[in-house]
């Protein structure tokens, strides 16, 4: 009898009070643990955990549309970032849209990254770091996170008067050369790789010419939104007696782009974001198509204003139970990629986290939620 009233002593009393606090603690983590998801993939290896087999056109990437134009400070009309090259790279963006101005003198060529070609260039305020600044920090990014690539593509918005031959000369001698021995895949490749084959790679994409000098080329028009069929071109003219034209793929897939950010209307936000759902759909896993979704439009005077739906963007998915979310959307483009949003469910999220968790099922954002009025944050 005295051994069972110890025991008894030692066995907790439902109706204590720290059983009760306990026990409401518990229910309260249980029923809001969808608040306080956690990302199982780390955003500088996210890449890590998909098979090398797929092909990177069936990945659904963040991207950083002109991904240089960082001010740390404050949102001007020329700047679209305030986070450095590897503050994005290790915050799982996977696509950098570099623009480049032109610099010096032939043969000393030298290439500046920049945002468009505002007033001639000669006051530098649209202009920003060096591309080889640019390539060393990739560089040192994929050193540190062999499991990952990155896609540069590369545009020229201002040749600032300088001769076009030369100018290839010295961006040839940056990218390729022995001295610099910058990790670039094989730029003679026109198929659409597999992420096996570019881990530890930087993939170039070309908007500087049609052929496969400095990448994959492809060329569109600005303000548009149109299937870029893919690129052939002749080797060999036939002679009498040869057989028939020989051609050569520069590119052998089609990329579809949507990068149409003017003339929407008095409702550029509205229309921006149909823009946008609309081409959501058009990615179907193994269809060998690149789709390139950018998110960002301009309004008024001189297009100095910026118009931006990142919020908009994350109703869209968070709206729709998990079956009904896109899986395969492709690669989406974004200005100022950090900022965050409260949601009713899992606190404050950016799109580069739900387009990362997009290719693993949704694993860490299972159910609907919504975006909460108020303020992004940084």
């Amino acid at each position: 009898m005295g051994i069972k009233n110890k025991i008894s002593v030692h066995q907790p009393n439902p109706c204590h009070p720290c059983s009760i606090a306990m026990c409401i603690l518990f229910a309260i983590l249980f029923l809001n643990f969808s608040a306080f998801a956690q990302d199982t993939h780390k955003s500088n290896e996210w890449l890590k955990s998909l098979p090398d087999s797929i092909s990177i056109g069936d990945i659904n990437l963040p991207g950083s549309h002109d991904a240089v134009a960082i001010n740390k400070h404050h949102n001007t009309p020329y700047s679209c970032h305030s986070t450095t090259i590897p503050e994005q790279l290790e915050a799982g963006i996977r696509l950098l849209d570099i623009r480049i101005k032109v610099k010096g003198h032939n043969p000393n060529y030298s290439f500046a990254t920049c945002h468009g070609k505002f007033f001639g260039g000669s006051l530098h305020f649209n202009e920003y770091q060096s591309l080889k600044s640019v390539l060393d920090e990739c560089n040192a990014f994929l050193k540190n996170n062999p499991s990952e690539f990155i896609i540069m593509m590369l545009k020229i918005d201002d040749w600032n008067g300088k001769d076009k031959e030369g100018m290839y000369e010295a961006l040839d001698s940056l990218l390729f050369s022995a001295s610099t021995n910058y990790p670039i895949y094989n730029t003679g490749d026109a198929d659409l790789p597999s992420l096996g084959s570019l881990r530890g790679k930087i993939y170039l994409v070309s908007r500087i010419d049609d052929t496969r000098e400095f990448g994959v080329p492809v060329e569109f028009p600005d303000n548009t939104a149109d299937l870029m069929p893919p690129i052939e071109t002749h080797l060999i003219h036939p002679q009498e007696g040869e057989q028939s034209a020989v051609f050569r793929k520069i590119r052998a897939y089609p990329i579809y782009i949507q990068d149409q950010y003017k003339k929407l209307g008095h409702h550029e936000a509205q229309a921006k974001l149909a823009l946008v759902e609309q081409t959501i759909p058009i990615k179907k896993k193994g269809d060998g198509e690149v789709v390139l979704n950018y998110t960002t439009a301009r309004r008024d005077f001189m297009l100095l204003y910026k118009v931006y739906i990142q919020d908009s963007v994350l109703n869209y998915f968070g709206s729709r139970d998990i079956s009904a979310r896109p899986t395969n959307f492709g690669w989406i483009m974004l200005d100022y990629e950090n900022w965050t949003y409260p949601t009713d469910k899992y606190g404050d999220l950016n799109l580069i986290k739900l387009i990362i968790s997009s290719n693993f099922q949704y694993a860490n954002y299972p159910e609907k939620f919504k975006v909460l009025k108020g303020e992004h944050r940084q």
